[in-house]
């Protein structure tokens, strides 16, 4: 058996994150009531993978809101496996100090419209000196992911549907992320 947690919500700010693909599995699972997750830290590699989003979307159902630094260097090879879950309700998916390469930019279009909701919000937020190390080429994803989202197969039903919240958690400003408390 493993330990699951009540936390609904939980931001890492200040920390570096360096976990292994079954620590990240675990820390997934052990999170089912979780609807706001930010593991965004400025200036921080991370060694959160695209793949390794997958536990998320499986094991914390009720995520609409995560924030994180990916590690991209894998993106390439990225293929969404068919016995994955999506994310059912997450409204936005902030990216924070991750570059991404010309080279990827389709398969993790792909990838993203396979794994989230059409409602979902791709946000990409980065510095003035971030822009030079393939910013730009989220940008070209978040352009991607409409005509991805129309062309690959979706595990959503007509049925399945983001959950709409009558008083959004979050408001944008400056490029930012800011959650209410």
């Amino acid at each position: 058996a493993f330990l699951t947690y009540p936390l609904t919500r939980l931001r890492m700010k200040a920390y570096i994150i360096s976990y292994s693909a079954s620590e990240y599995h675990e820390f997934a699972r052990s999170l089912p009531n979780l609807e706001l997750l930010d593991l965004s830290f400025p200036h921080c590699p991370s060694t959160l993978s695209l793949d390794l989003l997958l536990p998320f979307a499986e094991y914390c159902p009720k995520l609409f809101h995560f924030g994180a630094n990916l590690d991209t260097s894998s993106s390439q090879s990225l293929v969404f496996p068919i016995e994955s879950t999506p994310f059912l309700v997450l409204r936005e998916f902030n990216i924070l100090t991750s570059p991404l390469d010309a080279a990827d930019v389709e398969s993790v279009a792909t990838f993203f419209a396979q794994l989230l909701p059409s409602s979902c919000a791709l946000l990409v937020n980065k510095t003035e000196e971030e822009k030079t190390k393939g910013w730009e080429n989220w940008v070209s994803v978040k352009h991607s992911l409409s005509s991805s989202r129309e062309s690959v197969p979706s595990k959503f039903s007509s049925s399945v549907r983001a959950t709409t919240f009558s008083d959004p958690p979050f408001l944008l400003a400056n490029n930012a992320v800011a959650v209410q408390e």
